[in-house]
């Protein structure tokens, strides 16, 4: 076919465009709830892992208000069947799949307040699980983790006492025999803890969240788990979680965390000489509870999910490549959200949302879709974007041509062409004062 010739009227039409538009794009990602529990009283953690080895992911739910904790196995269709992991275990903060005795199955592990006790259970490779005490004398105990704290090969375990104010881990001899150390014993009301190498030295350090504290705090690690403790975050509020990862893609651990008291959603920037710069997300999100840093959207750089307990609100903050941050809602109807767990749940290789409602006493998840193609997305990219109005542009120009699914995506007015008409029908999604449908 030849080309028709681009004139200047085209050349600017073309610049226009990109000039007007190179900052206005709109994020076409959607959600779709699923219910796997209902009646679970005061779900207050959630976790995904594929507990029973058959390619699929498995949901771990902590409750509150059950004297059981429970997993639910799913059938590879995203049906999930209870079971009970344990019914003598109360009031449990934390849940988590790890294969503590490296066997190639994963185990569970959990704290449980009002029991005190610090457990995990061992898979047999069927998901039959066997429990086991790490400790029975950690009162109040909230969060757990596990690491290879001292690089010995084997996982260890961190957990946080919030009347002992104490953060503990206990050492594995790598028969799952564990001995406690101290980390801390001075914090007010611990509630959870993270461990990862925040400073580069090749050792595990720890952060610790407090739930009166308005000062949060890390353990730096001297490579022979003697700890040093460093304040990151002054007169911020209380503060349920935390977690490390790389915000702003220097190669540098960084430290994301929301305050339940402030309502701000919040990062601090690893300067890389163990200090923190605090740099803010939002700063109208009440009552936050869990927040945790993942490229949703697949453009290389790192976003984050949270949730808001008093809105009801489950939400994602877009990151525009240089740490500036968009807020969007994937649900404002499920009730009292606490904690979140972002991976793929149903194996389509995008990122869904597992979530607790604490008051809603509930499980669900957020299906990421993007199972059906949007008028204006000529270039299949599930956006409507900048990138549309070049492809529809350069096929009016001839310089290209749009086929099959293309261009039935780029017809916005439905009538066999692609023309002015498309192309405005694509800028009006992109400016959110119309749709492409015809």
């Amino acid at each position: 076919m030849q080309r028709k010739s681009i004139s200047t009227r085209h050349m600017l039409l073309s610049l226009i465009i990109v000039t007007c538009l190179s900052s206005r794009t709109h994020s076409q990602i959607r959600f779709t709830e699923h219910v796997i529990a209902t009646n679970y009283t005061t779900a207050s953690y959630v976790y995904a892992a594929d507990l029973d080895k058959d390619y699929d992911i498995d949901i771990l739910g902590a409750s509150r208000g059950l004297e059981h904790q429970s997993w639910w196995e799913n059938d590879g269709h995203q049906n999930f069947t209870e079971h009970i992991l344990d019914d003598t275990f109360p009031s449990s903060n934390c849940i988590l799949a790890v294969d503590l005795d490296q066997d190639g199955d994963e185990d569970i592990l959990a704290s449980s307040s009002a029991d005190n006790f610090i457990k995990w259970w061992e898979n047999d490779g069927t998901a039959t699980f066997t429990d086991h005490v790490i400790t029975d004398a950690f009162s109040s105990a909230m969060g757990v983790f596990a690491i290879d704290m001292d690089s010995d090969g084997d996982i260890d375990v961190i957990g946080a006492s919030r009347s002992r104010r104490a953060v503990h881990w206990w050492e594995n001899d790598r028969n799952q025999n564990f001995t406690e150390h101290a980390i801390s014993d001075t914090i007010s009301s611990p509630y959870d803890v993270f461990a990862c190498d925040l400073d580069g030295d090749d050792d595990i350090d720890v952060i610790g969240t407090s739930q009166n504290k308005h000062s949060h705090v890390w353990w730096e690690n001297d490579g022979s788990e003697i700890f040093t403790e460093h304040v990151f975050a002054s007169n911020y509020g209380t503060c349920d979680y935390f977690e490390a990862a790389d915000v702003d893609g220097d190669d540098r651990l960084d430290i994301v965390g929301a305050s339940f008291g402030s309502g701000g959603v919040t990062w601090w920037r690893n300067e890389g000489n163990k200090t923190f710069t605090q740099r803010t997300i939002s700063e109208t999100f009440p009552s936050a509870g869990k927040v945790q840093a993942v490229d949703l959207d697949e453009d290389d750089d790192m976003d984050i999910v949270g949730v808001s307990y008093s809105m009801n609100t489950v939400a994602w903050w877009e990151n525009d490549g240089g740490e500036n941050f968009t807020q969007h809602t994937i649900s404002d109807s499920l009730v009292g959200p606490w904690h979140l767990f972002a991976t793929d749940i149903d194996g389509d290789n995008d990122i869904d949302m597992l979530v607790s409602g604490f008051g809603s006493d509930q499980i669900v998840w957020f299906e990421h879709s993007t199972s059906s193609r949007t008028r204006g997305d000529t270039n299949g990219d599930w956006d409507v974007d900048l990138l549309d109005v070049i492809t529809a542009v350069n096929h009016i120009l001839e310089i290209s041509i749009l086929e099959g699914d293309d261009l039935w995506a780029a017809d916005c007015s439905d009538d066999g062409e692609i023309d002015l008409l498309d192309l405005i029908g694509i800028v009006n999604v992109i400016l959110g004062i119309g749709n492409c449908e015809p």
